[in-house]
């Protein structure tokens, strides 16, 4: 087993694990129980590796996310249903950001991946005068991306999240926290941001812009 990727004990005593091979040219999953395999796929080896990753687990058990990194600002993932068997039912190839976080709809119909640009100095486009100015006196810092994929269709949709600043705001850096922890209420999502909870109607918009005046 990896010690790259960290397995997932499940309720009923099995474990999940990753491991990868000598020549890192594929991924194994392996359901275990008494240390024994009891079921297993493989998925390709990321083209730009892997330098970590974990598994999460849906509320149920039937889903598992293989959340991954390169360590070079890149994070994917796979999904796979787990119903005595392993198999694969979706993917998402590496994307730009840090520090992803995960969760599954209460009916598990959906998975959301929630992604933010960098994992400290998130407003480092403001500093060297990238931000867009919105024609409102305020101006626009990119922040990350909310991800969602529909488990029946494998569709995914892609929803920008920006962050709108006064002219004159300036960041704290003690705010900052980059795991945004998404997690599902009744009909919205809702997301840890460096000022607090926020949150996101379902179904959600193409581009959130959320505002900061402090």
């Amino acid at each position: 087993m990896s010690e790259d990727i960290q397995p997932a004990s499940l309720s009923n005593g099995a474990t999940l694990t990753a491991e990868i091979s000598d020549g890192a040219r594929f991924i194994t999953v392996r359901l275990l129980r008494d240390q024994r395999t009891t079921a297993e796929t493989t998925i390709p080896y990321p083209r730009l590796g892997v330098a970590g990753g974990s598994f999460i687990l849906s509320p149920s058990e039937r889903f598992a996310v293989l959340s991954m990194f390169s360590g070079q600002s890149e994070e994917g993932y796979e999904l796979f249903r787990i119903d005595g068997s392993v198999s694969r039912v979706g993917r998402l190839p590496y994307q730009y950001g840090e520090a992803a976080s995960f969760c599954f709809s209460a009916d598990e119909s959906i998975l959301v991946m929630a992604l933010a640009i960098r994992c400290s100095e998130w407003w480092l486009s403001w500093e060297v005068r990238e931000a867009e100015p919105d024609g409102a006196g305020r101006r626009v810092i990119p922040f990350g991306q909310i991800r969602i994929e529909e488990i029946a269709t494998g569709s995914n949709s892609v929803h920008e999240l920006h962050v709108s600043v006064p002219r004159d705001w300036q960041p704290s850096r003690e705010e900052y926290e980059p795991d945004l922890n998404a997690h599902p209420t009744a009909h919205s999502l809702a997301l840890s941001m460096p000022w607090g909870l926020v949150q996101l109607p379902l179904p959600m918009a193409p581009v959130i812009t959320l505002a900061v005046d402090r």
